[in-house]
């Protein structure tokens, strides 16, 4: 049987379908939906945010445990105090425009050194001063508010970027490069930002592919950055939680394939390839309870489903794999795939069974199976398997008990047929190896009765004469070799290998009983043998000539002439064209007349 499966992983499988698997999963999604007192405090507040909260949330994003929240924090606060001490210095312009382009500009010389792709934590960046486009969108906006620069978010595809609103524009800000305000003014700016990130800048006038985030949005973008991150190190249930929680703060990003729908669903699928299959219909039930409008989740039953059952059958763990498909056939009744492995579960199931010799479970788990799929010609294959296996070892009156029964209910089916004959036709051929061929032709006489002359053990009889009969020539015992020869006849008076060993015998027979002088008695042979056949008579009348011939011979150079022509006479009523005797007919003729 062909399973059938949809995704590939390794074969061990320990969960059953009880509740009782389920508390390590339920510890485990309960932390994937809560949230830390911090964030929670976080969701509470309005936007926008002001600096002071700006920064903590952007930490609390960061997964910046509460106590190393106030060291971070205090990094962030010098870097301010020295911006500002070297604004003063500098007598920057408190213009909001050139104030934003001086922080962009200070930032990159104390604090964005290295553009790295994957760092979007803000106290990682603090620590090691390497950036992407999120923590340095993120911080610069923060700073910003400090100084009372209203700086908002914007999303392009795959990357992120800031705008400066004024009251009568918006100037972009690519936060990735020193000189990146304003950068649609800016060509080498914009060739710089591709050698350094890879992107293409999107300007304004391209406004369907950009989205303006709010501030709730722009703390989420570390959320979701941190998710992919988290995937990418298969750490599925730490990635998920932090999914959730950018989820519960700004609900699902523009622009994006991390929304909470696609991550819980890669969370389950992620469950399912560790083969944690009651896991994930566990987090499937409770989603669909909790979150009602997720579709994905849902559609994940059927290749939970399709896949544990796979996997248990390749496991060789068939009653766990039949007890999944038909779970999975409860939700999808006539699903074909579902059925196939059901199927299949039961049929090696019930080998399995088979080889361990346990037939009542393996014959309860046919009729079950039949019931469930009555046009199934297999379950029969195996029924009729059953029980040529298990009268393997039961003595002969039971096995045939067992046969009779089987017959009934499928009084065609040949291997049937061939099993019961074979109760007689084994042992039968065991006393025949050893020379007990009566002992045989006894047992395989009962099995005639027994099975009403199946073909096999008629043609099973016939061998047992055939070499019967050969056994007694070769000591040279004809007449009981011709005796059994007739008997094997008798049931089967076409047979070639049984005529082909009347002539054997009989012709052997007939040379024997020559050779001991007992003409008389050998010419009978041959003509007893010779009369059974239509056919191939040619060995019997050349023996019949050459027998008349040679003792008719014999009596004309012994001057018995008389006698010697009534033995040529003899042999031409017998074979009147026979040239030879015919020949020497003459010659005794002349011979006598010379006289």
């Amino acid at each position: 049987m062909k399973f059938t499966k949809v995704w590939i992983s390794s074969f061990v499988i320990t969960m059953t379908l009880s509740t009782t698997g389920y508390g390590s999963i339920k510890e485990e999604f309960a932390r994937i939906l809560t949230l830390s007192e911090s964030e929670k405090r976080m969701m509470l507040v309005n936007e926008p945010y002001s600096y002071e909260n700006y920064i903590t949330f952007a930490l609390i994003a960061s997964g910046v445990t509460d106590r190393e929240i106030p060291r971070y924090k205090k990094i962030v606060d010098k870097l301010v105090f020295d911006l500002n001490s070297d604004i003063e210095t500098k007598q920057v312009s408190s213009e909001k425009d050139i104030l934003a382009e001086f922080i962009l500009g200070y930032l990159h010389r104390r604090l964005f050194h290295q553009y790295f792709a994957n760092q979007t934590k803000i106290n990682k960046m603090l620590e090691n001063r390497r950036f992407n486009c999120v923590s340095s969108s993120v911080l610069y906006t923060a700073i910003c508010r400090n100084f009372g620069i209203n700086i908002t978010g914007l999303i392009v595809p795959d990357h992120v970027l800031v705008q400066l609103r004024t009251p009568t524009t918006k100037i972009d800000i690519e936060t990735t490069i020193r000189y990146g305000f304003d950068p649609a003014s800016k060509k080498e700016v914009l060739d710089h930002l591709g050698k350094i990130t890879g992107f293409v800048y999107v300007d304004q006038k391209n406004y369907k592919q950009r989205s303006e985030i709010s501030d709730r949005q722009m703390i989420s973008l570390i959320y979701s950055n941190r998710y992919k991150a988290l995937n990418d190190q298969r750490r599925h249930a730490e990635a998920t939680r932090v999914l959730y929680a950018g989820w519960q703060l700004a609900g699902n990003l523009p622009r994006t394939l991390n929304t909470w729908e696609n991550g819980i669903s890669n969370y389950i699928i992620s469950l399912d390839r560790l083969n944690r299959f009651s896991d994930a219909l566990y987090v499937i039930d409770l989603i669909t309870e909790k979150f009602p409008t997720l579709k994905q989740p849902t559609e994940l039953h059927y290749n939970i489903y399709l896949n544990w059952s796979y996997h248990a059958l390749k496991a060789k763990q068939f009653e766990l794999g039949s007890k999944v498909a038909q779970e999975g056939l409860k939700t999808y009744p006539r699903d074909r795939k579902l059925l196939q492995n059901l199927k299949s579960a039961y049929v090696s199931q019930t080998q399995t069974l088979v080889k361990k010799r346990d037939f009542n479970s393996a014959r309860l788990t046919i009729e079950t199976a039949k019931q469930l799929f009555p046009n199934e010609n297999s379950f029969q294959k195996l029924g009729v398997n059953l029980v040529v296996e298990e009268t393997k070892e039961l003595p002969i009156d039971k096995a045939v008990e067992v046969y009779r029964n089987a017959l009934k209910k499928y009084p065609q089916d040949k291997v049937l047929q061939d099993g019961f004959a074979f109760l007689y036709i084994e042992p039968a051929q065991k006393l025949a190896n050893r020379g007990n061929f009566e002992e045989a032709i006894a047992l395989l006489d009962r099995g005639s009765e027994v099975t009403l002359n199946m073909p096999k053990i008629v043609e099973s009889k016939k061998r047992a004469y055939n070499n019967w009969s050969l056994a007694l020539a070769k000591t040279q015992d004809f007449s009981n070799a011709k005796l059994v020869i007739e008997k094997g006849l008798a049931i089967a008076s076409t047979s070639k290998s049984l005529n082909a060993n009347w002539d054997y015998v009989m012709l052997e027979f007939a040379q024997f009983e020559y050779k001991n002088n007992r003409f008389e008695e050998a010419i009978g042979i041959l003509i007893e043998g010779m009369q059974r056949r239509k056919t191939n008579r040619h060995k019997y009348l050349q023996l019949i000539e050459g027998y008349y011939n040679d003792t008719a011979v014999n009596m004309l150079q012994q001057g018995r002439i008389q006698q010697g022509i009534d033995r040529l006479q003899a042999g031409l009523t017998l074979i009147p064209n026979s040239r030879t005797l015919q020949k020497n007919l003459g010659l005794a003729t002349r011979q006598k007349d010379r006289k």
